[in-house]
């Protein structure tokens, strides 16, 4: 899990971008990644954010030959002064069934995962120098 926070005196833009040698496929609300052993699911706000997946050209990672790879890149659909971009990373069994919802105000910010029977809530509220971490709770699902 991210929170990703740019301030500025004028309007500016976010990326956030992931880079992998597995394939990458965007979705509405983030992307998969089929790995070899395993699966990655991302998870973005999808009505703030823009996602796309492509191939993209070789980089050198300190092997003889250029990595060529995936790449995910998100993005606000407005540029704005002030912007966060909060991202969710799930990884092995289950998370194909995971709902990851991100509830939100004016001052506050929640991420909220249903998985296997669970739910986990993380928060955070605005606060004068940035958004502070309010806290963690893990319920049964439907309590």
């Amino acid at each position: 899990m991210s929170l990703d926070e740019v301030e500025s005196t004028r309007p500016v833009g976010l990326q956030w971008l992931l880079h992998s040698e597995d394939r990458i496929n965007a979705v509405p609300d983030g992307a998969v990644i089929r790995c070899a052993k395993s699966r990655m699911r991302v998870f973005f706000p999808p009505r703030y954010l823009k996602v796309s997946a492509c191939r993209e050209p070789g980089v050198e990672v300190e092997r003889k030959k250029p990595l060529v790879g995936w790449r995910l890149a998100a993005w606000p659909r407005w540029k704005g002064p002030y912007m966060i971009l909060p991202a969710v990373m799930l990884f092995g069994k289950g998370q194909d069934k995971a709902v990851v919802e991100f509830p939100d105000t004016r001052t506050t910010l929640g991420i909220r995962i249903l998985s296997g029977g669970k739910q986990y809530l993380f928060g955070w509220k605005k606060v004068l120098s940035g958004w502070e971490f309010t806290g963690l709770r893990i319920t049964k699902k439907g309590k």
